[in-house]
Formats: C-alpha cells, sequence, structure tokens
C-alpha cells in the first residue's frame, strides 16, 4: 500500500547544527531535491531517527554511502536560495492547491493528522461554513485517519481554530 508514500531522507552533516538551522537547511534541500514536502518536516521536533513501520506497509529502504553534505554548502544554497526568492514588499504564503484537498479528503497518516485537522477546520471556517457543519465534517473526517483521531483532541484543535476564527472575523 504506497497511496500515501512516504520518503525519509537522513543526510549526515559534518556537524551539529541548531533548530533555527535545521528549518533553514531542510528547506534548502527540499528545494535542491524539487520534491513536494510536509510543512511539518521543517519542524525539528519532527526529526526522529526511525520510521514507524506498520504491518501489511510497504517499507523499502536505499542506503548510498557518498560523501556528507558540509554545514558550508549549506549555507551557500541557502544564500543562493534566499536570492532567487527575493523579492521587496511581497508577503507571501503557501496556498493550498486541489491536489492538496484530494490527497487529504481521505484521512492521512500519523505525522500528518494534527496539523492537517487544523488546516481543514480552519479552510472551511474562513470560506463561512457553519461551524456545526464544520465540527462534523471534521470528525467524521478524523475517524478514516490511519489510526483515528481522538475525539478529544479533535475537539480541542477544533475549540482553538474556531477561537482564533472569531477573533479575526
Amino acid at each position: 500500500r504506497t497511496e500515501q508514500a512516504r520518503i525519509r531522507l537522513y543526510i549526515p552533516l559534518n556537524e551539529r547544527i541548531s533548530a533555527d538551522d535545521y528549518r533553514k537547511y531542510s528547506k534548502v534541500l527540499a528545494n535542491k531535491i524539487g520534491h513536494k514536502v510536509d510543512e511539518g518536516s521543517y519542524q525539528p521536533s519532527r526529526c526522529f531517527a526511525l520510521p514507524v513501520i506498520q504491518k501489511g506497509h510497504i517499507f523499502i529502504k536505499r542506503v548510498n554511502d557518498c560523501p556528507i553534505i558540509d554545514v558550508d554548502m549549506l549555507e551557500q544554497w541557502s544564500k543562493e536560495l534566499e536570492q532567487s526568492n527575493a523579492s521587496p514588499n511581497v508577503i507571501g504564503y503557501t496556498r493550498r492547491d486541489s491536489a492538496y484537498w484530494r490527497d487529504i479528503a481521505f484521512g492521512v497518516s500519523e505525522g500528518e493528522r494534527n496539523s492537517t485537522l487544523a488546516s481543514i477546520t480552519g479552510y472551511l471556517l474562513r470560506r463561512y461554513v457553519d461551524p456545526n457543519l464544520v465540527y462534523g465534517l471534521v470528525s467524521a473526517w478524523a475517524s478514516v485517519c490511519k489510526p483515528p483521531i481522538n475525539q478529544s483532541e479533535v475537539n480541542n484543535t477544533f475549540k482553538s481554530i474556531l477561537k482564533k476564527d472569531s477573533k479575526s472575523s
């Protein structure tokens, strides 16, 4: 079952880096690779040593003993990326396209569930969908995630997003 395949890329560095550098360099590497990356991947707290392997799911492992990337190279790439993205007085955000919504429509797996729940909730509330309907829809959506999201977690996330949405209205 690889309908929502995930790639975990571990890159040894020549020295330790800070959490801020991790965020910066992981964005640089994602840009260099050119593969769509979950925004949560840029959070250092999500970086861990071993993936969770679920029974019945395919796990493909490939190892390449190529030379490590050094931090100086990452810093150079970071500066190049900043220069290529520099556009004065433009503030942007990542807009979710229809492919994103299609991919998450029938649930997501562990590691993406909470941020996706918040994303769906906020998306619907910002489009003035009645909060009662939004609550029902996200509750149903949460039940088809792998594993399902606990209803108390759905409640807490929904209340938090609803509160933020109410303040901005």
